[in-house]
C-alpha cells in the first residue's frame, strides 16, 4: 500500500544501508520513498527537502557529484 509511513520506513532503511556504506541498496530503498511520496504527498511538503537532502548526500557519496548538487538545489 501506498502511504506515507511506509515512504517514511523506506528512508530510515536507505539511511541505514548509507551508514554501512552499501550506496547502491540505500539508493533502492530511497528511489521505492521516493515513489510512494510522489503518490502521496504534495510537491511543497516539507518532506521534499528532507528526502532530497538525502539523496544529495547518497549520489555524492556514489561519485554522482552532479546528481547531487541537483538535489541539493532542490531542497532549497
Amino acid at each position: 500500500s501506498n502511504h506515507v509511513s511506509l515512504a517514511i520506513d523506506y528512508q530510515m532503511f536507505s539511511m541505514i544501508y548509507y551508514s554501512m556504506g552499501d550506496h547502491p541498496r540505500s539508493l533502492s530503498h530511497a528511489q521505492k520513498a521516493e515513489s510512494i511520496m510522489r503518490a502521496t504527498l504534495p510537491n511543497d511538503h516539507p518532506s521534499w527537502v528532507d528526502h532530497h537532502n538525502m539523496l544529495s548526500m547518497l549520489c555524492t557519496a556514489m561519485g554522482r557529484q552532479n546528481e547531487g548538487r541537483k538535489y541539493a538545489e532542490e531542497a532549497l
